[in-house]
């Protein structure tokens, strides 16, 4: 009996040998993982209200969807009054096309009467052009008859007054004709007269609808940047998605700058791995490893993708979740230190799942293959004389 507890408690110290072997050994595992991702934080691009706002926690969102918008008081005001400017303006325009109609009637029944007025002219002209012409003949033919002493003086010059009495009589109807003519080309390109009395102000009239329709274009265009500017209040995804933490709610008072939430992006899922140094170097890029996620209980494969030695002394502001190093501190870091950072890639049987249920932040657990030895190693020339599509 006690034979066979000493055979017992031997196979287990040999069982709890092997399994520090092998994990402390055989294999590297650390705790010091995180999941890893591009993050975007959402900022507000103005001062105001945010409003608008359905982002929750862990929520998906597509490229281009409306996340929140910024409701300003001060640029809603301005585009109220720039609303009213641009009313203002077309009901000063339709003022002044009613004026402008008002001046075209006005020219055209003056135009309608001018004319009347040229044709009753015509009319008497040609009346008055038949009468000297009858006076003249008559001239000739009292003429001829006081020449051969058939006929007195007093006859003589009684037909010369006649005739000029008609050409005088002419005279002035193609002088008044003419006036005529003239205030009515006048009237017709716009602006004319009539003795004292301004018939036309046609002129005036376009020049009003012009710079009416010249206010209207610069309102317009005012409201429309102003409307501009609003829609820029809009923030949209600029890629696909989901919500890891949301910051403000709807209603609340934002400054410009001010970040809303964190998004992260829809990529390939991966890990960081902070190792030591000496760790660092039984890890090569392409090694597979296993990934535990302990806080959803999910394991899964990954791939070595890079392997960094300064990973852990990168800048601390990357948009990017990473484990964190005291920096500038003074302090020399020893190998005991988790300086180095191994990136590994999920498993293409995994990326899926890991993109659905996994967030950027969440704790892993890593185990490596540990290699030891340099192994079979390639020359870069032989690298340079493989084909593209072999090449590491």
């Amino acid at each position: 009996m006690p034979a066979t507890l000493w055979l017992l408690a031997g196979a287990g110290i040999l069982a709890y040998g092997g399994g520090l072997l092998w994990a402390n050994v055989v294999r590297i595992e650390v705790d010091s993982a995180v999941v890893g991702g591009q993050i975007e934080p959402l900022q507000s691009p103005a001062t105001g209200v945010l409003s608008g706002m359905r982002l929750r926690a862990n929520m998906s969102v597509e490229k281009d969807e409306k996340l929140f918008s910024i409701h300003d008081p001060a640029l809603e005001q301005m585009i109220g009054l720039a609303s009213i400017k641009v009313e203002r303006a077309r009901d000063d325009l339709r003022v002044r096309l009613a004026a402008r109609d008002a001046e075209k009637a006005r020219r055209d029944d003056h135009v309608l009467a001018a004319r009347a007025e040229l044709e009753r002219i015509d009319t008497e002209i040609e009346s008055l052009e038949h009468l000297e012409k009858t006076a003249k003949d008559r001239v000739q033919t009292v003429s001829g008859l006081f020449a051969q002493g058939h006929t007195t003086r007093p006859r003589l010059e009684d037909a010369t007054d006649r005739l000029a009495q008609a050409s005088a009589a002419l005279a002035r109807s193609r002088t008044i004709r003419r006036e005529k003519s003239e205030l009515l080309a006048a009237a017709l390109s716009g602006r004319g007269a009539g003795g004292i009395e301004v018939i036309s102000r046609l002129a005036e009239a376009d020049a009003a609808v012009t710079r009416a329709e010249t206010e209207i274009a610069l309102s317009v265009e005012e409201l429309r940047v102003l409307m501009q500017r609003r829609a820029e209040l809009t923030v949209l995804a600029n890629t696909s998605g989901r919500t890891l933490r949301v910051l403000r709610r709807d209603g609340a008072n934002v400054q410009a700058g001010d970040t809303i939430a964190v998004l992260e992006r829809q990529e390939r899922g991966i890990v960081y791995a902070f190792l030591t140094q000496g760790e660092a170097s039984r890890v090569g890029i392409g090694d597979e490893a296993e990934i535990y996620i302990p806080g959803h209980r999910i394991s899964a494969r990954a791939t070595v993708v890079a392997v960094e030695r300064n990973g852990g002394y990168l800048d601390d502001v990357e948009s990017r979740y990473t484990w964190q190093l005291a920096r500038d501190t003074g302090v020399r870091h020893t190998d005991r230190d988790r300086t180095a950072r191994v990136t590994l890639e999920f498993s293409e049987a995994d990326q899926a799942a890991a993109r659905r249920h996994v967030t950027a932040g969440t704790p892993a657990i890593v185990s490596f293959d540990r290699r030891w030895g340099r192994g079979e190693a390639t020359t870069f020339a032989a690298l340079q004389s493989r084909p593209p599509d072999k090449q590491p």
